[in-house]
């Protein structure tokens, strides 16, 4: 057996060559100084997410993930200050959009910060960060989940007045989030693009609503006394960072991008610059509207002040349409910061950090353990909080009253927790610049980061650092909900929660293969009343234009089926005529393609009808034809097809039948024709005429004598010419594969049915055909194997499965190519197992004849089967082979060994019969090799293939000393 070869490498990744006296550092980045940054290689590289994202989708998450209505509502109380404190939190956010965006082209460009940091200082550090972009995203999204109830408690307070009813809410809003995460990314982010519009469109609303105002002839609420930024309103300040944050998160999603090409994957990251170019003019443009309608007067609640001032300028509808709008915004961001969120546990668990099991995908490409995971995490999270609570005081986190402060307190500790992590980022970035630059060896790689760039790259991460702790202090120090929470308890309440969170995800983080899963929760999946009545009103309209058209639909229907019915029937005989057989043969090939069965063609040709036409005339002629479609559509049924083909001739289509049915159908067609006379009543003074009809009819097999209407059409009409010269009224089958004039039999059959010998002549023909060596292989074997069955006492309808076993044995080569049954050489792994599977194929074949054949199937395919349970193709041992299989092995392989092979030389008798008895026991059963070895004693026994001989003669073959070779078993 040749040895397998070893897999080629992928031609599109080639291995660089690396230098043994690197640095550590790169060599933990596995990087080459002769090569640009590019991040490491996950440790275990288990599944791929589906490519479906555009880089225009990045871009609209990061919008969707950063615009938001609230910061935008509390702008009213501060002043013109408000815009202002926009662009010095821009400045606070911008070393984070260059740094990430430096990063994905230097580093990776895709994995976002978890990658970025994993591939600068290692795994722990990647740990790390992901632990901290992780819990950010787990508060921002609990955070949208309390947002999302509080505009439930402004539709309806009474909803959530008991503790049961508000784990119901958080229920049941997990739930619609849990069910929208599991739509393909394909089809999710379009939903995600719409929830966007609706999301701008509500603060656009509530920026045109000040401008209206104004246009209006109202003065602008706010004084021009309070452009410049007052002290009172710092709180504004880390509200507007908040506000900002998370234009960078998508870049964890960048791995999904569809059609990347390498050259071209350092455009993905350009989406941060185009988002944070729309996010900052679209906050500014909003906050000077709501300035202008409201000055100086804050609500306690904003979502209901910036509502109050649209419903003011549109109306009462628009308003409710725009607190939809915001239900349907905050939604839309959790599923959104789940399937971020579900991505960084994704990522970390291909990297081994954390159980392999949440890289399971589902077919749709969804990674649905990770979501699962992510969605329990956060409702359980939200469920504690409001137990804690609720529990512990009188601070209701879901309620109307206290849901903005406790949102904004989430909001809070996520900043603060996105600020440290982005902290951790420019700490590794000079860290690694520092590296570089200290190590004069790596002067060929510094080439990719010259010295200017890593001057500037240092100076904004340091600048970033600065700004990062900044943002720190002011969300610490300034209270977001003054009402609520006192400046000394708003300091405690952020920084214990924010260390506590810290702490427990450490915790988590440092056991890698966590086995608790939580479980997934049942989808809602409710129609709206209204539209199912509409619905069912419009299926009763329906229903009455139904009914008032139905006459004119039934008449027009039954004109068509006429027509129809005209087109395709013949007008003697009512059968469908000619074009309807053409028709239907073609319907039927598809049909026997699919479902790889047989079927079978019958050609009708009256005999002699010529004469009926020139004694009695036409009319005579006809009432005969009509006559023989009653008798044919009588005897073949209502399962099968008989239609007139033309002249005196019919067709007969007999599906899922194969040689011995389709013979049998055709006996009875003969005798049913030929068994009556047929009456003809020349006029009603004169006696009737009787007329005896006979036909000759052929037969056609798919896909034995073709695959194509035009071979079985041609075969058929051949076989009942053949039929009509062999003196008519008989039935008669011929093969495309024959010579002219000519059948081809087998010899030894005289003890068959006629149904059997029509089989095997059409399997030998198949045989014969493809190789003839085989052919004859099988018909030395037929002698032989009768004799050792008669040795060893079988019965008479044993000898009979037996000779036909031996001629069939090998029909399954019909299957194995050519190159490969004459190869002159070895054969490879390859080729031995398409010839191991030729035993399975022969049963298959014989299966599907039918009759005897079918118990015939079983023997072939165990003939090569091992006494000592080695053989193939099941396996069997011992007394679980066939006693009829058992015989066939020994001599087959009698008959190969004495036969030459094209790669090598026969042996003799007596070394072949030594061979036999050293392999019995092991190879053959030990009774049949010494029956056979006393058979090859007796004097009439030959080992010689027999001449075919021509039908009808069943005279005993004679012999032919002609061997075969080049068998292969």
């Amino acid at each position: 057996m040749e040895t397998s070869p070893t897999p080629a490498q992928p031609h599109n990744s080639p291995t660089p060559e690396r230098h043994t006296d690197q640095d550590p550092f790169l060599r933990r980045l596995d990087i080459d100084a002769n090569v640009p940054l590019k991040a490491t290689q996950p440790v275990h590289a288990l599944r791929q997410l589906p490519k479906t994202l555009t880089k225009r989708d990045l871009l609209v998450f990061s919008l969707l993930t950063v615009l938001m209505f609230t910061p935008v509502s509390i702008a009213g109380g501060v002043g013109y200050g408000a815009l202002i404190y926009w662009l010095l939190a821009f400045l606070i956010v911008l070393p984070i959009i260059i740094i990430s965006r430096w990063l994905s082209l230097r580093v990776a460009s895709y994995g976002g910060q978890y990658r970025w940091i994993t591939a600068l200082g290692g795994p722990q550090w990647g740990s790390i960060t992901g632990l901290f972009f992780w819990l950010a995203g787990l508060f921002a999204t609990s955070a949208s989940l309390i947002s999302s109830l509080v505009i439930f408690q402004i539709f309806a307070s009474p909803l959530f007045a008991t503790p049961v009813e508000e784990l119901g809410g958080v229920l049941c809003l997990t739930a619609i989030v849990l069910g929208l995460i599991f739509i393909p990314l394909g089809k999710l982010k379009y939903i995600l693009a719409g929830i966007l519009i609706l999301n701008m469109l509500q603060i656009l609303l509530l920026g045109l609503a000040g401008y209206l105002w104004v246009l209006n002839g109202h003065a602008p609420a706010t004084s021009s006394a309070t452009i410049l930024p007052g002290p009172q309103h710092m709180e504004f300040f880390s509200i507007a960072i908040w506000g900002l944050l998370g234009g960078e998160a998508p870049y964890i999603m960048t791995s999904e991008i569809k059609n990347q090409h390498p050259d071209r994957g350092r455009n993905v990251g350009n989406f941060i610059w185009r988002s944070y170019a729309i996010i900052l003019p679209f906050y500014l443009f909003s906050t000077l509207g709501v300035l202008l309608f409201f000055g100086q007067q804050n609500n306690p609640i904003p979502i209901q002040t910036g509502i109050a001032a649209i419903q003011n300028t549109f109306g009462l509808a628009i308003s409710k349409v725009v607190l939809i709008f915001f239900l349907i915004g905050t939604t839309g961001k959790t599923v959104l910061f789940i399937t971020m969120s579900s991505r960084l546990l994704f990522m970390a668990a291909r990297d081994g950090m954390l159980p392999e099991r949440l890289t399971r995908i589902n077919r749709q490409g969804i990674p649905y353990m990770s979501l699962l995971v992510q969605v329990g995490i956060t409702a359980a999270f939200v469920l504690l909080m409001d137990l804690l609570l609720t529990g512990i005081s009188d601070f209701n986190p879901i309620s109307t009253q206290h849901g903005l402060p406790f949102y904004l307190f989430l909001r809070a500790i996520t900043t603060i927790i996105w600020l440290l992590a982005a902290i951790q980022v420019f700490a590794m970035v000079i860290r690694y610049i520092v590296h570089l630059k200290n190590r004069s060896r790596h002067s060929r790689l510094e080439a990719h980061i010259s010295g200017r760039e890593g001057a500037w790259i240092v100076a904004v991460s340091c600048f970033g650092i600065i700004t990062m702790l900044i943002g720190i202090v002011e969300v610490i120090g300034h209270s977001w909900a003054p009402t609520i929470f006192s400046q000394m308890r708003w300091n405690f309440t952020v920084v214990t929660f924010t260390l506590i969170a810290i702490v427990i995800g450490w915790l988590c983080a440092e056991i890698p293969r966590k086995h608790t899963l939580l479980t997934t929760l049942r989808k809602v999946n409710t129609r709206e009343q209204a539209l199912r009545n509409q619905l069912e009103e419009a299926y009763h309209e329906q229903q009455i234009l139904v009914a008032q058209q139905q006459e004119l639909l039934t008449a027009v229907d039954q004109l068509y089926r006429e027509n129809a019915r005209a087109a395709v029937t013949d007008p003697i005989t009512s059968l469908p005529n000619h074009r309807a057989v053409i028709a239907y043969i073609d319907t039927a090939l598809r049909e026997a393609n699919e479902t790889q069965e047989s079927m079978a063609l019958l050609f009708v040709d009256l005999d002699r009808f010529k004469l009926i036409n020139d004694s009695w005339g036409h009319p005579a002629g006809d009432a005969v034809l009509h006559e023989v479609g009653i008798r044919l559509q009588d005897t073949v049924g209502i399962t099968n097809f008989v239609g007139r083909y033309g002249g005196e001739e019919f067709a007969v289509i007999l599906r899922h039948s194969n040689v011995s049915e389709a013979v049998q159908v055709a006996e009875k067609i003969r005798h049913k024709i030929m068994e009556k006379p047929f009456i003809w009543d020349i006029d009603e003074n004169a006696t009737p005429v009787e007329l005896t009809i006979t036909a000759s009819i052929g037969i056609s097999i798919y896909p034995y004598h073709g695959e194509t209407r035009e071979a079985l059409l041609e075969q058929a009409d051949r076989a009942m010419y053949r039929a009509k010269h062999s003196g008519r009224n008989r039935v008669c089958i011929v093969f495309a594969e024959e010579r002219a004039h000519q059948i081809i039999t087998v010899s030894g059959l005289g003890s068959f049915s006629s149904e059997e010998i029509c089989t095997a002549r059409a399997l030998l023909a198949a045989m014969q055909a493809y190789d003839k060596e085989t052919y004859e292989h099988a018909q030395r074997m037929v002698n032989l194997s009768e004799a050792v069955a008669r040795r060893l006492r079988c019965g008479s309808e044993e000898i009979h499965n037996v000779r036909l076993a031996a001629m069939f044995h090998d029909i399954g080569k019909v299957a194995v190519p050519d190159s490969i049954l004459h190869k002159p050489g070895p054969l490879n792994t390859d080729e031995w197992e398409v010839i191991r599977r030729h035993p399975d194929t022969g049963r298959q074949i014989l299966s599907r004849a039918g009759g005897t054949f079918a118990i015939v199937a079983y023997i072939i395919g165990a003939h090569h089967e091992r006494w000592d349970g080695q053989g193939y193709p099941g396996g069997l041992a011992g007394e679980q082979i066939p006693l009829a299989a058992r015989i066939l092995s020994v001599v087959d392989a009698y008959d190969t060994m004495i036969s030459g092979r094209i790669y090598r030389n026969p042996i003799s008798h007596e070394e072949a019969c030594a061979e036999l008895k050293h392999c019995a026991d092991s190879q053959f059963d030990s009774t049949v090799v010494e029956a056979f070895l006393q058979v090859l004693q007796l004097p009439d026994v030959t080992t010689e293939a027999s001449e075919p001989f021509l039908p009808n003669t069943w005279s005993k073959p004679k012999q032919n000393s002609k061997s075969g070779y080049g068998m292969r078993m």
